[in-house]
């Protein structure tokens, strides 16, 4: 999205939020690509590790406040200060694990833990503490950290991902649309919106996808920043919601999808979301197919009972973790939560049902 400058009339994009020209950007007192490179050269860390090996710190500006990664040992992990979506997110990725989803990690960190003072003290003991302002946010209080799983990769946003993506071989350019697809029917179970717009009239984000780093063909997008999203079954928003849930569903389950009017807006509009984001064409067909295939995970896990199992496990760790809160988490709603998705699931379950008697 293009702006105007009031001032001197230059055009620039939404993303740098201002004029260039008349407020350009500070000179950054560090060579950044340099940093940078170190970084991303780093594996990642496991999510329990010897805080006491801390080396370095780097906050990531970004949503809700940004990221800190933290050098620990030899790799890198991510630190995330949550806030009322965190039950929501945590949720989400349990979700993830049930149905096979790769999406980056996380534990939580209750500020009633002694491992949460001996994070804040690792921070506070490195050289980019004082360097780096914007670490000064771990001065101020929260009551639950996340430590994320550091995805060593691009963001499916920009130019670096584009070149990446023509440079593929065939057969992982395939695996990489068929990947997406199935991350798009796992957004569609927890109404994750702030994705791939297939099923919602927004405009997508697609850096909430990365690509990771290695020379593997499969396995290679991870989904970040995942949460349940669910609608009140009071009003008409849910049943609307459902019966595009369905109608898509169906229409995928009978592989008639080119049929669909629905089907074919909806991809006009990821079609339009990876154009603006990355400037590459989105293999439909692929794309469908692993759509497919993540549906199908999702009807045989409710039917088999597996997917209500996996959530009732999920809650019970939920309200574990979040015992010791004081503020509202979004822990109040998992309850809520799992029974919204097990009527997502169903509606799913339903639509193959229908398509396979018809």
């Amino acid at each position: 999205i293009h702006k105007t400058c009031e001032v001197c009339g230059s055009e620039y994009t939404a993303a740098v939020g201002k004029c260039t020209r008349c407020f350009p950007p500070e000179r950054p007192t560090v060579d950044v690509d340099q940093e940078n490179r170190m970084w991303r050269s780093l594996p990642p860390a496991p999510l329990h590790v010897d805080w006491q090996q801390c080396e370095g710190a780097l906050h990531v500006e970004g949503g809700s406040g940004g990221v800190t990664l933290l050098h620990v040992g030899e790799g890198v992990l991510v630190l995330k200060k949550q806030r009322m979506t965190a039950a929501a997110e945590f949720l989400a990725i349990q979700v993830a694990k049930a149905i096979g989803i790769r999406v980056a990690d996380m534990r939580l960190i209750s500020w009633a833990e002694e491992e949460f003072q001996e994070i804040s003290a690792a921070i506070r003991k490195t050289s980019s503490f004082e360097k780096n302002n914007l670490l000064g946010i771990w001065r101020s209080s929260t009551e639950f950290l996340g430590i994320l799983e550091y995805i060593p990769g691009c963001t499916v946003q920009g130019p670096e991902f584009q070149r990446r993506l023509q440079d593929m071989e065939p057969d992982s350019l395939q695996n990489f649309w068929f990947e997406v697809g199935e991350i798009v029917a796992y957004d569609a179970l927890i109404n994750n919106v702030d994705r791939i717009p297939l099923l919602w009239d927004n405009e997508g984000n697609t850096a909430n996808l990365m690509l990771l780093d290695n020379l593997v063909k499969e396995n290679r997008v991870v989904g970040i920043d995942q949460a349940v999203v669910p609608i009140v079954a009071a009003g008409p928003g849910r049943e609307r919601f459902l019966s595009r849930l369905k109608e898509l569903s169906e229409a995928v389950f009978r592989k008639q999808w080119q049929d669909s009017a629905l089907v074919s807006s909806s991809l006009d509009k990821v079609s339009e979301c990876f154009m603006l984001s990355c400037g590459v064409q989105v293999d439909k067909t692929t794309l469908m197919s692993g759509l497919l295939q993540g549906l199908t995970k999702v009807a045989n896990l409710m039917e088999d009972g597996s997917l209500a199992t996996a959530l009732d496990e999920a809650i019970a760790a939920g309200r574990q973790i979040f015992r010791p809160a004081t503020v509202d988490m979004g822990h109040k709603e998992l309850p809520h939560m799992r029974d919204f998705i097990l009527v997502t699931a169903e509606t799913i379950a339903l639509a193959r049902r229908t398509a396979f008697a018809a």
